[in-house]
C-alpha cells in the first residue's frame, strides 16, 4: 500500500486501524523478504491548504518518508463532514539500501478548524519521545491560534 492509498477510519480507532494495517503489511513483507522492522524517527505534522488533495499531499510525502520513517499527520480544512480521518501504513525500500522502512500517514480533515478539538485529536496520535516537526504548506497567518498552537509543540517549523 502506498501513502496515496488510504482507508477511512473513525477518529477513536486510528491507532487500532494502524495496528491492523501493520499486521497485514508485516505478513505480506515477511513472505517476500523476511522479517520487517518498523522504526520511526520523527512525527511530522503537515498543515495543507484545502485546495490540495490528499493524493497530492501523499505524493509530496513519499520521498520524505522513504528517507525519514515517520508518522505523518496531515491537517486540512475540507470536506462536508465535521471530522474525517483516513490512515495508511506501508513499507518502502530505503534509498540505496537493502532494507525496508515503514511509514504511516494519518489524514485529518475538518470542515472548520477548532483549535481545542484539533489538539485533542492530534496530541494522542503523536509517537511519544520523538521530535515533532511542523510543515506548513502555504503562507501561514503567523498570529493565528492554530499556527501558534501547532508550532509550540514542535522542535522545528518548515514553511513552504
Amino acid at each position: 500500500m502506498s501513502l496515496t492509498e488510504t482507508i477511512p477510519a473513525d477518529v477513536a480507532s486510528i491507532e487500532r486501524e494502524l495496528r491492523h494495517l501493520w499486521r497485514h503489511e508485516a505478513q505480506a513483507q515477511s513472505e517476500e523478504n523476511g522479517p520487517m522492522l518498523c522504526a520511526r524517527t520523527l512525527n511530522l505534522l503537515v498543515y495543507a491548504p484545502p485546495e490540495e488533495t490528499p493524493e497530492e499531499i501523499a505524493v509530496l510525502l513519499d520521498p520524505i518518508t522513504a528517507e525519514h520513517p515517520c508518522r505523518a499527520i496531515v491537517i486540512q480544512t475540507a470536506g462536508a463532514a465535521e471530522l474525517q480521518a483516513r490512515v495508511s501504513a506501508s513499507c518502502v525500500r530505503a534509498a540505496g539500501a537493502n532494507r525496508y522502512v515503514g511509514r504511516e500517514l494519518i489524514s485529518i480533515r475538518m470542515r472548520e478548524i477548532n483549535c481545542d478539538r484539533m489538539q485533542s485529536v492530534v496530541t494522542p496520535l503523536l509517537v511519544p519521545d520523538l521530535p515533532v516537526f511542523l510543515w506548513w504548506r502555504g503562507a501561514p497567518a503567523l498570529d493565528s491560534e492554530l499556527f501558534s498552537r501547532l508550532a509550540a509543540r514542535c522542535a522545528r517549523v518548515i514553511i513552504d
